[in-house]
Parts: structure tokens; sequence; C-alpha cells
């Protein structure tokens, strides 16, 4: 039988903050503020750990990856514009 450390992290159902960052890259306090504010990020709490489900983790990240979040796509102006095209049509 495999032994708990000797398994890989993506093959693992939930990871903490810590392993969670170690697989995406993305700071652990960045990590922990989507948890506690995001309600979409698939994470929970066991005691006072935070575990993150991994399959659900890399469906999120594609989501916002797909949206740009956090990307500035175009200036306020614009968006402003086109949405007062759109409300016309």
């Amino acid at each position: 039988m495999e032994a708990a450390q000797d398994i890989n992290l993506r093959d693992k159902i939930t990871v903490t903050l810590a392993d969670a960052a170690k697989l995406t890259g993305i700071g652990r306090a960045k990590l922990e503020e989507l948890a506690k504010g995001d309600i979409k990020f698939p994470s929970f709490k066991v005691g006072v750990k935070t575990l993150i489900h991994v399959e659900l983790l890399n469906k999120y990240l594609a989501e916002k990856a797909t949206m740009r979040v956090g990307e500035k796509t175009m200036s306020k102006r614009v968006a402003e514009i086109i949405a007062k095209r759109e409300e016309r049509e």
C-alpha cells in the first residue's frame, strides 16, 4: 500500500491552502482570501483547517481564466458605450 506522503498532490481529493498554493502558483494568502470571500471557491473547513477540493479548484480556475477575471480588458468608458448600445437593441 502506498504511503500517504508518496501520493501526488494532484491525485488527492482535497488539499490544504499550502498545497493548493504549490499546485496553482497562487499565494497562500490570496487562496485564503478567496476561501473566505468568494462563495463559489471550492473550500470548506474541518476544524481550523481549510481544505480545497482539487477537481473543483481546477474547474474554478478554468472558469476564471475564461472570464479573464482580474484583467482590464477595456476602459470603463468603452464598457458604458457598449452597454448603452446593447440596451437600445
